[in-house]
């Protein structure tokens, strides 16, 4: 609906509402920044709602908390364009953390008061760090296939010049590898400290606690709250249930232009394929960029109406990460999720028919034909790479992985979470 409403605002009248907006925004900024600076309040940012690096973070600082005397517990916030993800996320509530909408009065009062600001995107202009202040950069990616910030060619002078600004204001930089760390000085001109401690999202891939009961207990109600599963088959015996239904997330990501032919797939066809190879009942997670949901959330209705029983929703169920933890095959393109659920030892498909005109336009670090995941540019080869996929293959695909992160210096440890809360409580006492 805010789409179509947008669609049908005059511009001028947009702009306007945008000048006006941040205009009154900087000037509470600048008001709030009068205001003592609070030792024991973090601020940590997820843009497209609770999810991603900041709440990995985020709920690590509730468990430290846990363990913290009344005096010296962390005020945590965080703020979002959704703050109903922060009370409902994947069926249940967080405790311990302040909901806040972005640009609210709440929220710019929280970051202006802040000791620690964590964040994953960057910063809006209005917002000037205070002395006093520590700025924890996280970033949404790890190890890039496509590039980022100056790293793109003819990327738009205003995008660079407030990236320029927020990268400034940033005190230290996590990284997850080498080439990420080289990635941040280069294409964010980092001069501060980089610490590699892997990225906190990726934990739970590399903990790998498929096998354990408390995941397995977690993973059917998740399927329960996405409606896979009856009240029934959760009163079933698990490892009934386990075998019975799968899912595979199908995750484009943002091209910047107005071409779509990534959602032209046989999905009936995608569907029996998964099942013949890896056995179970599949259904297909249809996850758009959150740059490209909003205005395309009819259409992926319509898919899902299209095909019922084969295609969810994937975009009304808040945090990408949360739900790649409880699925069990990926397909997606240029997106560095690749990299990070191979981590995991699982299936990776990429899917792209726009490999020429996305090569030429955005670019990638790597060259394509040497990622190590079977390829495809058509939906009939997409089926074939999986039908194909037997043990021998997985297994060589599963080497060439493990050898390109390491090529790559990753330093992924399973804790990074952790090792970021622990930071932000030292920043906290310091």
């Amino acid at each position: 609906m805010r789409e179509k409403i947008k669609r049908l605002t005059p511009k001028p009248l947009i702009e306007a509402y945008k000048k006006a907006r941040f205009f009154i925004i900087t000037m509470l900024f600048a008001l709030f920044r009068l205001f003592k600076i609070n030792k024991k309040k973090v601020v940590l940012s997820g843009v497209w709602g609770y999810g991603d690096n900041t709440a990995a973070v985020a709920e690590e600082l509730v468990r430290i908390n846990k363990t913290l005397s009344e005096d010296e517990k962390l005020e945590i916030c965080y703020t979002t364009k959704r703050p109903e993800t922060v009370r409902n996320y994947a069926g249940r509530k967080i405790k311990g953390i302040r909901a806040l909408k972005d640009n609210s009065l709440s929220a710019v009062f929280a970051l202006a008061t802040a000791r620690v600001w964590v964040e994953c995107n960057h910063k809006e202009s209005y917002i000037n760090k205070r002395k006093g202040q520590f700025y924890i950069q996280l970033w949404h990616g790890g190890i890039a296939l496509k590039k980022i910030e100056k790293d793109v060619p003819g990327l738009g002078e205003k995008y660079l010049k407030a990236s320029a600004k927020d990268n400034e204001m940033v005190d230290t930089y996590i990284s997850n590898s080498t080439f990420c760390t080289q990635m941040y000085k280069r294409a964010f001109g980092a001069k501060c400290p980089i610490i590699e401690a892997g990225s906190p999202r990726n934990d739970f891939f590399i903990k790998d606690d498929r096998a354990s009961k408390s995941y397995e207990k977690k993973r059917l109600k998740f399927l329960a709250s996405k409606g896979l599963l009856s009240k029934q088959s959760l009163e079933k015996a698990e490892a009934i249930v386990k075998s019975a239904v799968k899912i595979c997330v199908y995750a484009p990501t943002y091209r910047g232009n107005d071409s779509y032919d990534y959602l032209d797939l046989d999905f009936e066809g995608l569907k029996e394929s998964l099942e013949r190879r890896f056995g179970g009942n599949f259904v297909i997670a249809l996850r758009l960029h959150p740059l490209v949901s909003e205005g395309r959330a009819d259409e992926v209705r319509n898919i899902c109406n299209k095909y019922p029983g084969i295609v969810i929703n994937g975009d009304e169920s808040g945090d990408l990460y949360h739900f790649l933890r409880f699925s069990d095959v990926l397909i997606t393109d240029y997106s560095n999720t690749c990299f990070e659920f191979s981590m995991a030892n699982l299936p990776v498909f990429l899917y792209v028919p726009d490999l020429s005109e996305y090569e030429n336009s955005r670019g990638m670090y790597f060259e394509f034909k040497e990622l190590p995941f079977p390829k495809a540019q058509r939906s009939d080869e997409l089926l074939r790479c999986i039908d194909e996929y037997d043990e021998k293959k997985a297994a060589g695909y599963i080497k060439e992985q493990k050898d390109f992160l390491e090529k790559c210096g990753l330093k992924e440890s399973g804790h990074a979470a952790k090792a970021t809360a622990e930071l932000v409580l030292e920043q906290c006492r310091g």
